[in-house]
């Protein structure tokens, strides 16, 4: 039995574990995300924080000084509130509307976003005209989306898309569209309403990836019942030539655009599609017999070296999205070979018993690195000031990586990996 276990699983999973992208990971997390552009921009770049850097030192001290907030967040349509607004032209040292609006970019570049939020937050209620209001809200929104308010910034962003500014009213619908297809939403965007070609490709790397999002998500979406294997060996083979299909037409769609001058974001989106693509034809690779096994390895290598790519290179929104399905590839991992049926060699009960429990001990280190991964990527948005839908899913997915190690101890009686 040991035999067949040696010829399977155990040459392979070690390649797999040998060749992991973890060690990657942990050096690649340090790296600095780009420095905000002071500027209304549909790329809204993140800030850049650099430990033990802080920008002019004398901003520190403003934050100390700042009155008691009178209203929340919430109630930016509301009166203008003089008095705050006053209050802080006092406590900042400014003169100006526009004064007060550098103040906020600094803060906001500074990682203090609740502060430049406020700040943005009486600006919008105190604004001149209808132009310097909507610019408020807009950064308003943006800040809210770092501090992991997404419901209140897809408000303002909503609102805004009635603006009679062309910029204005295109940068909240794309950033708008991010928030609802990062849920995994059903969001459709008339791309055609773009009149830059810049926004344009934006809008088709979007569609790239809430594409490959659905097909995962279609794929791999289960919960392991430990009690009741068997059930999962039952399951039939869905259809899976449309999903093919739509692979290779989003495949010619991405090949096109890449032929093309796109922004810096949108290249970061249409890399972390395909390190997606990857993923699906790793997915849609069955576990045997051993070449089949050994093309799932290589396109999960493959995703997650695409993905690290993200990491190293792209925007902190994108690279908690990138870590993130980092840990999936290893959560999937464990969940597609733990539900598979034992090798067709095996046919006395004791011997496939021994083999499930050899097996899941195996899988326990992928669990392992998923769970290292997801931990990397709430400390380093916690680090950067970021919080955004990708963290809340790598806490989550933390909690049930936990319970199927959990529960693999309680199954094997180990009590922790050799």
């Amino acid at each position: 039995m040991l035999a067949v276990l040696g010829c399977g699983m155990r040459n392979l999973f070690p390649c797999i574990i040998s060749l992991c992208l973890i060690i990657l990971f942990l050096g690649c997390a340090k790296k600095q995300p780009k420095i905000y552009e002071k500027k209304v921009d549909f790329l809204c770049s993140e800030c850049k924080i650099k430990e033990g850097e802080g920008g002019d030192k004398a901003e520190k001290s403003y934050i100390e000084e700042l009155p008691e907030k009178s209203q929340d967040l919430q109630n930016y349509r509301k009166n203008p509130v003089i008095f705050e607004y006053e209050a802080l032209k006092d406590s900042l040292n400014v003169r100006t509307y526009e004064e007060m609006f550098d103040k906020a970019f600094i803060f906001y570049s500074q990682g203090n976003i609740e502060i430049a939020a406020r700040i943005f937050d009486v600006l919008a209620n105190n604004s001149p005209n209808e132009e310097y209001r909507e610019i408020s809200l807009f950064n308003l929104a943006m800040s809210l989306e770092r501090l992991g308010k997404d419901d209140e910034a897809e408000k303002i962003y909503s609102e805004l898309l009635k603006s009679s500014n062309y910029d204005i009213r295109s940068d909240s619908l794309l950033r708008l569209s991010r928030i609802k297809i990062s849920r995994g939403e059903k969001f459709e965007v008339d791309i055609n309403s773009f009149l830059d070609e810049k926004r344009k490709m934006f809008a088709y790397a979007l569609s790239f990836f809430q594409k490959t999002e659905n097909i995962i998500n279609s794929l791999i979406k289960r919960e392991i019942d430990f009690a009741n294997l068997e059930n999962h060996y039952k399951i039939q083979d869905q259809d899976l030539s449309s999903v093919k299909a739509e692979v290779k037409k989003i495949q010619n769609e991405i090949k096109s655009i890449n032929q093309r001058k796109i922004s810096d974001e949108a290249k970061t989106i249409v890399s972390i599609s395909e390190a997606n693509l990857s993923f699906i034809f790793a997915i849609l690779e069955k576990n045997y017999p051993i070449d089949a096994i050994r093309r799932k390895v290589k396109y999960i290598l493959e995703a997650q070296k695409k993905y690290m790519d993200v990491v190293r290179n792209g925007e902190p929104w994108w690279i908690t999205a990138a870590v993130f399905k980092l840990g999936e590839t290893y959560r999937y991992l464990f969940e597609d070979l733990a539900i598979s049926p034992p090798p067709h060699e095996l046919k006395d009960e004791e011997e496939i018993e021994v083999y499930r429990q050899e097996l899941l001990k195996e899988l326990e280190k992928a669990l392992k690195y998923a769970s290292q991964i997801y931990e990397k990527n709430i400390n380093f948005a916690e680090r950067v000031k970021l919080k955004t839908f990708w963290v809340k899913r790598s806490s989550e997915e933390l909690e049930k990586v936990k319970s199927y190690i959990e529960k693999i101890k309680e199954i094997t009686g180990s009590s922790q990996i050799q």
